[in-house]
């Protein structure tokens, strides 16, 4: 018995495989509307006075968080992390340990009055020139 081996047909599977391989390295990225602007994430929070997230914290406490695009210019007053309170004021933090583009450590503002809080960091988009924003899902609470 012989077989014979339809080239046409292994072309088409071929150029098949390689476009989903582009698109999923980001070749394809304009073709489906995709852009390459980077959106800033928070992964993880942890505090070093406590073991625990859920615990509260006080000022002055040392902090980090984890992600993806956190670096921000500390000396421009848009960019940062801020604590923003229930009641709409916000704080921003104002002495930085580390700030790297996948980790921020930072020191909560001494006089920050106690009360629940929602953390936002604001960077500056460098290939758009747009504040981008990323916020902590969860509250935390300063005593």
């Amino acid at each position: 018995m012989e077989y014979y081996l339809n080239t046409n047909y292994l072309t088409e599977i071929a150029d098949n495989c390689f476009d989903k391989l582009s698109l999923l390295k980001g070749v394809g990225k304009k073709r489906l509307g995709r852009t390459n602007d980077p959106k800033i994430k928070i992964y993880s929070f942890k505090s070093f006075n406590s073991n625990s997230f859920f615990s509260a914290l006080g000022s002055g406490s040392i902090v980090e968080i984890q992600g993806e695009f956190l670096e921000l210019d500390s000396t421009d007053t848009y960019q940062g992390i801020f604590l923003l309170k229930e009641d709409g004021s916000e704080y921003r933090v104002s002495l930085y340990i580390s700030n790297t583009l996948n980790r921020q450590v930072f020191q909560i503002p001494v006089d920050l009055e106690s009360g629940r809080y929602k953390l936002e960091l604001r960077a500056l988009n460098k290939s758009n020139k747009t504040l981008c924003r990323a916020k902590l899902k969860k509250t935390l609470k300063i005593v």
